[in-house]
């Protein structure tokens, strides 16, 4: 687990500067920054049962993909939040590209999750994508979550995680030690669920998925070699490249999985 604590300034100097940023989104799709870009988060949005007027809190929140997608085809009113102020510049650029219908239902906010102070029962829905993968103290958040939540409310979390942490793979602590993540397994996510009051957790295992989609977005990435270095450098390529395949060792190897993670208030 990493120790270093995050901050707005480490997130935005050490994971995303708005180069960063960028590259992953000419990988991922405009406005997209996490693997499977738009076509997974069609399927994660479906799981909040989401109807015309909700609120949904928008945990890291990005450069503003999922928050568009549940604007624009579920009519509801998303909050998101992000730690850097370099991805909300992103999803404030990239939300004045939307209709204007898109626009009135969304508000950004540079915040970090942990730290933020919200009204209670205010939100139908919580959705958080590849983020929580940064935050070292998963309960005291699922704490503030579940009473964030109204009464009924779901939550949704897409997220990095261990297989097994009693064997820890060397390659996945490198590559957790370089990115700064601090990871659960499945089992810590329902047990820190259930623990602080949460109902009808369930937490799965789509490894095959997972590394289906990052052996393809690799592939994607590799035929976009010089329209990638024209626009970004060699430099950026080659360390794109590696972190792929970084990620696609530790998954084959069994260390790392994404759990797609529901509960209930």
């Amino acid at each position: 687990m990493s120790t270093t604590e995050i901050t707005q300034e480490s997130m935005d100097q050490k994971n995303f500067n708005l180069r960063t940023i960028r590259m992953f989104e000419r990988i991922h799709g405009q406005t997209w920054i996490s693997t499977g870009g738009e076509f997974q988060a069609r399927k994660f949005v479906t799981t909040l049962g989401l109807v015309p007027g909700q609120r949904v809190l928008n945990l890291g929140s990005g450069t503003g993909g999922e928050a568009f997608l549940m604007a624009r085809c579920y009519g509801v009113h998303v909050h998101g939040v992000d730690i850097s102020l370099n991805m909300y510049q992103a999803a404030m650029d990239n939300l004045a590209l939307q209709e204007k219908k898109v626009q009135d239902l969304i508000h950004f906010e540079a915040a970090d999750m942990t730290k933020i102070q919200l009204e209670e029962e205010s939100y139908d829905a919580i959705y958080s994508r590849d983020s929580f993968l940064f935050v070292r103290d998963k309960e005291s958040l699922f704490k503030k979550m579940l009473g964030w939540l109204r009464p009924g409310g779901k939550m949704f979390v897409a997220d990095y995680c261990r297989i097994n942490k009693e064997n820890p793979s060397k390659e996945l602590e490198d590559l957790i030690k370089i990115r700064r993540w601090s990871l659960h397994t499945l089992a810590d996510y329902e047990e820190g669920l259930r623990k602080v009051g949460f109902k009808n957790v369930k937490a799965q295992d789509i490894s095959v998925e997972f590394l289906q989609l990052v052996t393809e977005q690799l592939k994607n990435l590799m035929s976009m070699r010089e329209c990638f270095i024209q626009d970004f450098s060699e430099e950026d390529y080659n360390e794109s490249v590696l972190i792929w395949e970084n990620m696609l060792a530790v998954i084959r190897g069994g260390a790392l999985t994404q759990g797609l993670i529901e509960a209930s208030k």
